[in-house]
């Protein structure tokens, strides 16, 4: 449930644009960087709100260690078992 800042065009951004419960910055730039970090300062309680309310809708349990194991069963078996028949 903690807001966070990420890189501009990498990682994780555009998964949460919708919800606003982080912060995307440039990562090569200072001044990008400082306005992150005083962004997630003063709109905290904000960004804990929009988290609390995205993890009871469940969105977030797509990132949970199940949730990943799960897809990557799903496609492995999609890819080897066709191979074994």
């Amino acid at each position: 449930g903690i807001p966070f800042m990420h890189s501009q065009d990498a990682g994780l951004d555009g998964y949460f644009s919708k919800f606003r419960v982080s912060v995307s910055v440039q990562p090569r730039s200072i001044e990008s960087i400082r306005q992150g970090i005083i962004e997630l300062f003063d709109n905290q309680r904000d960004f804990k709100k929009n988290i609390r309310s995205i993890m009871e809708e469940g969105y977030l349990n797509r990132f949970n260690t199940f949730s990943i194991v799960r897809k990557y069963e799903e496609s492995l078996k999609s890819i080897l078992i066709p191979k074994l028949l």
